[in-house]
């Protein structure tokens, strides 16, 4: 049963869960969107950029299914501390960009946006950092 102070926890969940979902499903339709987003943030050296484009949604939409479907405690555990790993991964990436200058897109969302990296897109993956934190609480 929820209660008033588990109802910001399922929400942080739902958002990161949707947010994941969103992303993947952008990122299925175009893998080409993910190598293009990994060479502009000058990723290739650290990322096998073909493996990533291919595996990287399918883990996304994974994860957003378990956190939203899965009515057993111990797999929404992992997948929560998995999707703060990830975000927090998103969020240092994000970061470096702007403070080396690579501001071109980075495709978080497939093909469907590619604007630039800016500081609204930090504060985005901040918030979901966040978020992800609560969901995993």
């Amino acid at each position: 049963m929820l209660t008033v102070s588990t109802v910001p926890l399922v929400l942080c969940t739902a958002l990161v869960a949707l947010t994941l979902l969103i992303s993947g499903i952008a990122k299925a339709k175009d893998p080409q969107s993910t190598v293009t987003g990994i060479q502009n943030l000058g990723l290739e050296k650290i990322a096998p950029t073909r493996a990533v484009s291919l595996i990287l949604p399918w883990f996304e939409i994974v994860l957003a299914a378990v956190l939203l479907l899965s009515p057993v405690r111990l797999p929404v555990v992992i997948a929560s501390g998995l999707a703060l790993i990830l975000m927090l991964f998103y969020t240092v990436v994000i970061a470096r960009a702007l403070a080396t200058g690579r501001t071109a897109g980075c495709n978080c969302f497939g093909s469907e946006s590619n604007a630039p990296v800016s500081r609204y897109t930090l504060v985005r993956n901040v918030a979901l950092l966040l978020a992800a934190a609560g969901a995993h609480a």
